[in-house]
């Protein structure tokens, strides 16, 4: 400390007695000296310790942001050899509550070496005077900068919350009930943002810097918001907490049109990385603001070091000057520089020649401060051009020497580099004319801008490292390409071709595959299946319609055996089919045709005609070689079983009418000539009219019988069986009912049904469809719960009624209601979705259970 201060041992004892704490720290971090003011000032007592290194001030008392601020004052003054401006500071001090110090410094020599002396002055009771000042007037201006936006305010005293009117407007919540407001606002945030924002309010506590958050708010009231919310901490005059204040500021339309700016860097940014020119972007210095994927690899630095560095540094040091009278006339006469060729040497790679323009950029707000420049390394492209053409030079001695096949090759423009005797003698025997090198490979197709542009996709494909080849016709011969990309040191330069007349192959490929699809046709189409047999080899084939027939992949199952299908056969049907199979193998019959089951993958029995006939035989006359068909038959075989359940059902049909009809017809009419007589009893008539009741019962069940045999295994719709209470409860639903039948004593009957067993609903009854579909259409309030209608009517049917239900989208709920027992009327009724059951008269009680909405 002597030979740093001038004055010696007087020198000392001064600094060592100043009232202002100084301290002596080295590069290394070692506190070489401090005076009795900074020991009091960081221990209280004014004796040595075990202070003696400058983590003490990071680690024992000072904020942790803080002391990262410290760190870098400390950094920066020993790196530049300059000092910054005062630093304040906040420490613990033990036993000494929270101090703010304020600390200045100056480099000098010490021993030889740089060191930092530094002075440590208390402000804190300077802070607590200015506080009672600074804390009206922090608010007052709090409260300006927050016009129009939301404020919050919590006393720490009181523990109360107190919100402004524009805090309600933004959040959309009432801040009348403020005890409920905050959690309200938590709420409306994500679960992340929220996290982030409790732990960012805890910390701004401690942090009197301004600083934000952003958050994600939703809610009912006023939709996605994005806030950002700015703290403010209040002291005492002791240094403690007296009010947290925070703004909420809404920056929703801001943010999304950052969001928008970002997306458009983004896509700016991919924009010039999928470029091959090199792209910079400069300012008027030379600084480098921006670069893409091509400058970068080239001059294999990292992102950073670009994003930090000057273009002139990587630009020939010696014309730096010429560069930035470039710069500088680009921007100030607001005009492109074109074509400057640059040489320089990159580290550790030879020397590289480029070409340069230089293009101003004009800002948002109309002036040029910034240069785009771009790029291309034509000494790339100059050695790579030597190095194809010795190539090529190599290649044209080979080529020549094929023949039938044309062998060319073209650059990245798609000229011709080199091609054999082949190539030109075809080319000459289409255009006429003697092609040469640098001719562009388009001018071997037809001139038109189709055939162009198909070429140049081919040649683009090679040229993005595809190999491929193409199948062409030119004036009705064909040719095939294959394309080969060239590739030197890693780039592709260009495409090698070489192409054939494959016209005479192809013709061939034709008529086989013509002949193929018709036999294809021919045997698949009517869903044959093909098998095979080799008896030299045992092996047995089967074509993949075979498989398919039974549901089956192709191989699946089949084995390659004679009685490769034996497991899958019917053991009904396995005896006659083994034995037929047999007999065929052992030469006793040249062709067999035999029915038989297969098991489908499914579990279900196909019916299956095999017929199989012997096309080659061995000397014995045992068979070498067999051909045979398998055809599903199973349709046909359930269409006969139909038929004969059909002519069972119409002799039985046959019998009813004949027969059985007539008994209670014949009943019916004596009846009612013996009740027309005039000497009849009341005791007569009621007998008769039970006879007629019986009798019309007997004839009701034959007609149904009828039905049954019309149209077997068929259910009527919506038939469900329903308890007694809900049957009364689907009834009660059912309030108005129309009759629509042209026959009069039907409705009538009709009513009196509904009136003996519901006699709750309301009936109306049309003889006429047209008068029923006029109402319906001009009062639509009062339609029907349900419509019972009949199928022939004169005028408009049955059928046209609903057809104009449909038309004008009516919807109700219909039952028909007719005699008819025709099986297509009852298939025809199921088209129409309102149509729920179809009731063949009359109408019965036991009817009246299916009426439900």
């Amino acid at each position: 400390m002597q030979q740093s201060v001038q004055g010696g041992i007087h020198a000392d004892t001064l600094i060592l007695n100043m009232s202002t704490a100084i301290g002596l720290l080295l590069r290394d971090g070692t506190l070489v000296f401090a005076n009795h003011a900074f020991y009091r000032l960081f221990t209280g007592v004014s004796e040595r310790n075990r202070i003696a290194l400058l983590p003490f001030f990071m680690q024992n008392g000072l904020y942790e942001e803080d002391a990262s601020r410290f760190e870098r004052f400390i950094f920066d003054a020993f790196s530049t050899g300059a000092v910054s401006g005062p630093l304040i500071l906040r420490f613990e001090l033990p036993e000494r509550n929270n101090r703010v110090i304020k600390v200045s410094g100056h480099l000098m020599l010490h021993e030889g070496e740089s060191a930092l002396l530094m002075e440590f002055h208390d402000i804190s009771e300077q802070i607590v005077v200015d506080a009672d000042v600074l804390k009206l007037q922090d608010r007052l201006q709090f409260a300006v900068k927050s016009l129009r936006n939301g404020v919050f305010e919590f006393d720490y005293l009181t523990g109360n919350w107190t919100f402004n009117d524009s805090f309600g407007e933004l959040t959309g919540i009432e801040v009348k009930d403020n005890s409920a407001v905050i959690a309200r606002f938590l709420s409306a945030i994500s679960k992340t943002d929220k996290i982030k924002l409790l732990r960012f309010l805890l910390h701004s506590v401690s942090n009197s810097a301004r600083q934000h958050v952003q958050v994600s708010f939703k809610s009912d009231s006023v939709g996605q918001r994005i806030f950002w919310i700015i703290p403010a901490c209040i002291l005492d005059e002791n240094g403690g907490l007296n009010r947290f204040i925070g703004v909420v500021h809404d920056i929703t339309e801001q943010w999304h049109k950052e969001e928008q700016l970002k997306l458009e860097r983004a896509s700016m940014l991919s924009m010039m990385d999928a470029q091959r020119t090199m792209i910079v972007r400069i300012d008027r210095h030379g600084n480098i603001l921006q670069s893409n994927r091509a400058f970068r690899n080239l001059h294999t630095f990292g992102d950073f070091f670009l994003e930090k560095s000057n273009i002139l540094e990587i630009f020939p040091a010696e014309r730096s000057e010429g560069f930035r009278r470039l710069f500088q006339e680009s921007l100030e006469h607001k005009r492109r520089i074109d074509s400057i060729e640059i040489e320089w040497q990159i580290p550790g790679q030879k020397v590289l020649h480029t070409e340069w323009d230089f293009v101003p950029i004009k800002s948002r707000f109309g002036t040029y401060d910034e240069l785009q420049l771009l790029g291309v390394d034509i000494s790339i492209v100059d050695h790579l051009s030597k190095e194809v053409e010795a190539i090529n030079s190599n290649l044209r001695s080979l080529i020549n020497n094929f023949q039938n096949v044309s062998i060319w090759s073209v650059d990245q423009n798609l000229k011709l580099i080199a091609f054999n005797e082949h190539f030109k003698h075809e080319y000459e025997l289409f255009w006429g004319k003697t092609p040469t090198v640098g001719d562009e490979i388009y001018k071997v197709t037809r001139p038109d801008q189709q055939a162009i542009q198909y070429w140049r996709d081919q040649f683009q494909r090679a040229l993005g490292g595809e190999y491929f080849f193409i199948e062409y016709e030119l004036d009705g011969s064909f040719f095939e390409v294959f394309f080969n990309p060239i590739e030197v040191n890693g780039v592709i330069t260009g495409v090698a071709c070489y192409g054939q007349d494959v016209s005479r192959q192809k013709l061939t490929e034709r008529r086989l595959r013509l002949s193929e699809e018709r036999w294809q046709f021919a045997v698949e189409g009517n869903h044959y299946g093909l098998w095979e047999w080799d008896a030299e080899r045992d092996k047995m084939y089967f074509s993949p319609s075979c498989f398919a027939m039974l549901g089956y992949a192709e191989g699946e199952m089949l084995r390659e055996s004679a009685f490769a299908f034996s497991d899958l056969v019917h053991p009904s049907d396995l005896s006659h089919v083994l034995a037929r199979f047999k007999q065929i193998l052992s030469g006793e019959i040249a062709e067999f045709n035999v029915e038989m089951r297969l098991l489908d993958k499914s579990g279900q029995y196909r019916w299956i005609l095999n017929r199989g006939r012997v096309f080659k035989t061995k000397p014995d006359g045992t068979p070498q070689r067999i051909l045979g068909i398998w055809s599903d038959i199973s349709q046909q075989k359930s269409s006969e079983q139909l038929i004969r359940r059909h002519m069972e059902n119409l002799e039985k049909f046959a019998s009813i009418t004949s027969h059985e009809l007539r008994h209670p017809a014949a009943s019916i009419m004596g009846i009612v000539r013996q009740l027309n007589e005039a000497h009849n009893t009341e005791e007569d008539t009621k007998i008769l009219l039970n006879k007629l009741t019986e009798a019309s019962d007997k004839l009701d069940d034959i007609i149904s019988e009828m039905n049954s045999l019309l149209r077997p295994n068929s259910d009527s719709p919506n038939t469900q069986s329903m308890s007694n209470e809900g049957q009364k409860a689907a009834d009660n639903q059912i309030q108005s009912v129309w009759l629509i039948d042209d026959d009069l004593i039907n409705n009538v009957l009709n009513e009196r049904v509904f009136r003996k067993f519901r006699p709750y609903v309301q009936i109306r009854s049309f003889t006429q469809a047209q008068d029923a579909l006029m109402e319906l259409k001009d009062d639509p309030t009062g339609r029907p719960d349900l419509i019972l209608l009949d199928i022939n009517m004169p005028g408009m049917n049955g059928w046209d009624f609903l057809d104009e239900l449909c038309k004008e989208n009516i919807q109700l709920m219909v039952f028909m209601l007719s005699s008819s027992i025709d099986p297509k009327d009852f298939e025809r009724a199921k088209r129409y979705e309102m149509v729920k059951d179809y009731i063949a008269k009359p109408l019965k009680e036991d009817h009246l259970v299916k009426f439900s909405k």
